[in-house]
């Protein structure tokens, strides 16, 4: 289990979930909860990157504040994957938290 992208999973999307009734935020906080407590499972990751990806896409067309926090986040989860080998602090406070601000932008302006 990854414990500390858990716990940034359900900070992050888990809180906005509950307070916004987003299905967004319910959506990456399940497929996060399933992958970061399978962490081996390619079949959890690969679903997991699949539906982050296809929810991220109308927050980046219908929101210009979400676009800089959700082009943060995917710029610094490439590094992160390809260059610092998944670190998981860098994961939570440089990936999870602005396209967790991204999300806030877009459902603060619905």
């Amino acid at each position: 289990m990854n414990t500390t992208c858990l716990l940034g999973v359900l900070c992050f999307f888990g809180l906005q979930s509950v307070i916004y009734k987003s299905l967004p935020g319910i959506l990456v906080t399940l497929n996060g909860i399933l992958y970061y407590m399978n962490p081996y499972s390619k079949k959890f990751r690969m679903n997991d990157i699949f539906w982050n990806m296809i929810l991220a896409i109308p927050i980046i067309i219908l929101n210009k504040t979400s676009r800089k926090y959700m082009s943060i986040g995917l710029i610094l989860w490439l590094i992160n994957n390809f260059k610092l080998n998944g670190n998981n602090l860098v994961h939570v406070f440089c990936v999870q938290l602005p396209i967790s601000i991204a999300l806030y932008e877009y459902l603060k302006n619905q």
